[in-house]
């Protein structure tokens, strides 16, 4: 193994720690739909009794905090872990380009991941000489890191509310982006996930990470 590989393959390493520990503390993802279950969870089942053993206008008032806490705690939860991803997936992708540039270059600065992937492409073309060198998990890969981004987003900028979207292409593009990691749109316009999609999510973002740096280590290991 020559010292880029050995360097690529150690950030490789290290970007896909930073991923698990965004979301689980180096556990497997359904931890994250443990704790839930086990706090915000019970918190929702003490409301729901508190609510069918009250009487007249206290229980309506009880009945709206457990539809709140059932409703938007668990989105606020959910929200939070698409940030963290978020944030592990910048660090992890800045890890592995440091890791395989030459001279200190480095992306661009950008909230868009998929600088990574350009600056990724362009270095193993100039350190191969090669023109036509492709990364294959490159394409599918940022197009789905692309409908995170977006949905990230939409949850920074506008709450996750598709509906405070300026404009119909907006929206459009909210469902598109939701639809292909496997979100929804609920009924009141808020984009949605169940608890497993949702550590589903960190998954992939493993997943992701550690198939460009396979390819990115093949395209430079030595002919």
């Amino acid at each position: 193994m020559t010292d880029a590989e050995s360097r690529l393959h150690c950030a490789g390493c290290c970007a896909s720690t930073i991923v698990s520990r965004s979301g689980t503390c180096s556990r497997p993802p359904k931890w994250f739909v443990h704790q839930y279950r086990e706090h915000v969870g019970a918190a929702n089942r003490e409301q729901s009794e508190r609510a069918a053993a009250a009487q007249g206008q206290q229980r309506e008032m009880e009945e709206m905090l457990a539809v709140f806490l059932v409703g938007p705690v668990r989105r606020v939860a959910h929200y939070s872990a698409v940030h963290a991803i978020y944030a592990a997936l910048d660090s992890g992708m800045s890890e592995v380009c440091r890791a395989v540039a030459h001279k200190g270059r480095q992306p661009r600065r950008s909230s868009r991941l998929s600088r990574f992937f350009d600056f990724l492409l362009d270095e193993v073309k100039r350190q191969t000489g090669k023109r036509d060198v492709s990364i294959p998990a490159d394409a599918p890969i940022r197009d789905f890191v692309e409908a995170f981004v977006r949905v990230r987003h939409y949850i920074a900028h506008a709450m996750g509310d598709v509906t405070l979207l300026r404009s119909a292409t907006d929206r459009t593009n909210a469902r598109a982006a939701a639809e292909l990691l496997g979100l929804t749109v609920s009924e009141d316009g808020f984009i949605s996930m169940t608890d497993e999609r949702c550590s589903g999510l960190l998954s992939d973002a493993r997943n992701w990470l550690a198939a460009i740096v396979g390819d990115v280590e093949q395209a430079l290991a030595p002919r």
